[in-house]
């Protein structure tokens, strides 16, 4: 049960702050840090989202990071408003019926014992359902955009689109020439009461790598258990981004440690094939995928900045 609901929560959309230890009203005064039109971000929101980003960013400064988190909590704000200016905001009653398949997926009869199993992986059920319209929020909102960019994508087997596919492809010969299959291994380990001291034994783990089998056997609370963890083989494009930049970015035998809502994930590069050179011929929908990501990433930065010049901002 643990294992299925750590595997839901790590497909999350975008990386969650989990705090290394529980922030609650004895610890942290509430306050309002910042109104973005009808949203509030508060000193909560922005301790949580600093807890991530201090193990994604161990080299920044506090007011760095500080900033970065605001920012990001003001962009979320910003999809939240945006999405339901659409009509197509996030309902109570769309989360709950996704935390009731989720529950059901579990055999998870009550939602007391749900609330259980949440807090046994460091979560409170409102940090949860928030995550999920999170989760909602951003898959809506990236929906939109791509639908937004769609008529500018050049099409496959189209004569023009063939050319400008071909001349994107030759000015980003870089993005295209790493032609690898890689075999992971997987390790989860959930936060119990001590989350400290799982991230320390996370760290131990990933520093020695010939240790990995036995993190697998002695701690992982993952389906892929069964397997000795193995996850299979894997290309580009067939992982999300964030963990694909992650784990591409190794070297065979590394570990690479990522922090989920329930627990840490531990992936290991067991094996590195390379399969020669990309061929524009054979990858051109993957060359029309990058082009797409590209130009989503600008209308995303288009929306967000006219946001920003519309709806009132006070930090």
């Amino acid at each position: 049960m643990v294992a299925t609901l750590l595997l839901i929560l790590s497909t999350l959309s975008a990386p969650a702050a989990t705090p290394s230890q529980p922030i609650s009203s004895k610890t942290l005064q509430e306050k309002i840090e910042a109104r973005v039109g009808k949203e509030i971000i508060t000193s909560t929101d922005i301790a949580m989202m600093l807890e991530g980003l201090r193990s994604e960013r161990p080299t920044d400064s506090a007011e760095d990071l500080r900033k970065a988190a605001l920012s990001a909590l003001i962009d979320q704000a910003l999809i939240t408003q945006y999405l339901n200016d659409q009509g197509l905001g996030i309902s109570e009653r769309d989360i709950e019926q996704r935390i009731a398949g989720i529950r059901s997926m579990n055999g998870i009869q009550t939602e007391e014992q749900f609330r259980t199993l949440l807090g046994q992986q460091g979560l409170t059920f409102d940090r949860f359902k928030a995550q999920l319209r999170r989760q909602f929020e951003q898959g809506q909102f990236m929906q939109l955009m791509r639908r937004n960019i769609e008529g500018k994508l050049p099409k496959v087997g189209d004569k023009i689109g063939q050319q400008e596919l071909l001349a994107f492809y030759k000015n980003n010969e870089s993005l295209f020439k790493s032609n690898l299959e890689i075999e992971l291994q997987e390790c989860i380990i959930p936060f119990g009461a001590k989350p400290a001291e799982t991230e320390a034994l996370a760290r131990e783990f990933q520093a020695a790598p010939a240790k990995f089998e036995a993190c697998v056997k002695q701690h992982s609370q993952s389906p892929s258990k069964a397997q000795n963890g193995i996850l299979g083989k894997f290309t580009r494009g067939m992982l999300r981004d964030d963990i694909e930049s992650r784990v591409f970015g190794l070297k065979q035998g590394d570990v690479a440690m990522i922090r989920m809502p329930g627990g840490i994930q531990l992936l290991k590069l067991k094996k590195v094939k390379d399969l020669g050179p990309n061929k524009f011929d054979d990858i051109q929908d993957r060359v029309r995928e990058r082009l797409a990501q590209q130009l989503i990433e600008k209308e995303i930065q288009n929306t967000l900045a006219e946001l920003k010049s519309k709806i009132y901002i006070k930090i």
